[in-house]
């Protein structure tokens, strides 16, 4: 019993650090709420021991039809679609021959579908399979409830055959937890572009900036003759990490160590660029509107960096006769490291249990979910990143890409290797999410309220050593 009570006192603390992110209600995407980043360095799967074989069993022991529920945050009508027929089908084929039923239940956003996993843990009434986000599925492994699905994901009989077709880094987030394991797959996934009008950018001869560099001074040239800023970045914190680690800094691991208080001269030259280029007016923060696809469509900014999924939004937005595109994010010329912020849902099995035949058959639609045609299918309409290599590269998705003016996602498939680990890690005294909302607080306070960088910074460290 006591026991079961610190469990209970430990996702109740987590979920009212986390309900503390300050993710962005208006975006593209059904997320509530931003994980946060953590170290830059992408990381190969190759280079992890693959366990084939833990003792799990393979077969069913029962003849009886399997009932699952599975739980999501899908809103959007055409989204929602799209994960229901994935669904029916699942059940019309690998369900069918297998004697597995699924039956899925949207829990409204993405905050509203935590806070009742978190009920239903304490109830002992958990769905079996469910979305999340990984630092929501962090705050869910105290309870021992989520299962680690390394055993299935590598096993030669029933394991997923073609990983090296997956994105490395999307798989490695599934690893990125406080405890040895993988607890998630990644299945609607987002990365930050550079987007630009092109029809601005061609009328004046100007082109897509590759470094920093080489955007200050667009930038300048653009100010110049619209006599706006010509620059922004949807999300403060991800701006402050992203530059930091291509400076050549740290952030945090999964343990929670966060690498980034001690590098004051690299976090103050990150802040210090962005308080010139305002002071300057060539860049701006979102301020009011929120984000910047509207400023955008309406040809207020002419480039901004934003999640891959916005795109939705500047289509919908947009001016008569706009024409935009997607680059990879910049570099810094003399540092020549490239990292760009991911995020998006993930999919984990839950059980209290622990029953054999509930996880096993939980995860045959885990491995439908994540597969080609289930990716395909939520690529070519949801605006979602593919998960897998293939699907960027098939004629059909490219084909929805040209007819629907997305080639946002496409393009943030390029910088794959750029990618950073998202760790999701949950301490005595703050959670990743915590973090993340704190650096955006930060910038805020900084180049919107006129903080002293120094001073803001070391509010940071007082509040996190």
């Amino acid at each position: 019993m006591k026991k079961l009570l610190s469990i209970i006192l430990a996702l109740a603390m987590a979920a009212c650090l986390l309900a503390g992110c300050g993710g962005n209600t208006n975006t593209p995407s059904d997320d509530a709420d931003k994980p946060a980043p953590s170290e830059a360095q992408p990381q190969d799967s190759t280079d992890q021991k693959d366990p084939k074989d833990d003792g799990i069993a393979t077969t069913f022991s029962t003849d009886q039809v399997i009932e699952l529920d599975f739980w999501h945050c899908i809103s959007n009508p055409t989204h929602l679609e799209i994960l229901n027929g994935l669904v029916d089908g699942f059940n019309e084929t690998v369900g069918k021959e297998k004697g597995i039923h699924v039956t899925a239940y949207a829990q409204g956003s993405q905050y509203d579908l935590d806070a009742a996993t978190i009920g239903a843990i304490k109830a002992g009434t958990i769905p079996n399979v469910s979305l999340s986000v990984p630092s929501y599925t962090a705050a869910y492994l105290p309870a021992d409830c989520v299962v680690d699905l390394t055993p299935y994901v590598y096993n030669e009989e029933i394991g997923i055959e073609d990983l090296d077709d997956f994105y490395p880094s999307f798989l490695e987030q599934g690893k990125e937890y406080p405890q040895e394991g993988m607890y998630s797959l990644p299945i609607h996934m987002k990365a930050e572009v550079l987007y630009y009008n092109v029809n601005f950018f061609e009328e004046h001869g100007l082109t897509a900036p590759t470094t920093w560099e080489e955007l200050i001074e667009t930038s300048r040239k653009i100010t110049e003759i619209t006599g706006k800023p010509a620059f922004g970045w949807d999300s403060l914190a991800s701006a402050f990490i992203t530059l930091s680690l291509e400076k050549g800094g740290q952030f945090a691991d999964k343990e929670g160590n966060i690498g980034f208080l001690e590098q004051d001269e690299i976090s103050k030259e990150v802040i210090g660029m962005w308080q010139d280029c305002i002071d300057e007016g060539i860049w701006r923060t979102a301020g009011e509107d929120g984000f910047f696809s509207g400023p955008f469509a309406n040809e207020i900014v002419q480039m901004y960096i934003g999640v891959s999924t916005e795109s939705s939004w500047i289509n919908q937005k947009a001016v008569e006769g706009l024409r935009w595109a997607a680059a990879p994010i910049p570099y810094f010329a003399d540092k020549g490291i490239s990292a760009a912020f991911q995020e998006g849902h993930v999919i984990e099995i839950l059980s209290q249990d622990k029953d054999p035949d509930e996880i096993l058959a939980s995860w045959f639609f885990v491995k439908y979910m994540t597969s080609y045609e289930a990716n395909l299918a939520t690529a070519c309409g949801s605006g979602y990143m593919p998960i897998r290599k293939s699907v960027a590269e098939s004629d059909a998705y490219q084909t929805w890409c040209q007819e629907n003016n997305n080639f946002a996602s496409y393009v943030a498939t390029q910088s794959a290797d750029s990618y950073y680990i998202l760790p999701a890690f949950v301490t005595d005294t703050y959670t990743a999410a915590g973090l993340w909302s704190e650096i955006k607080v930060m910038m805020g306070n900084i180049l919107d309220n006129g903080m002293d960088a120094d001073a803001a910074l070391d509010a940071l460290k007082v509040q996190f050593q």
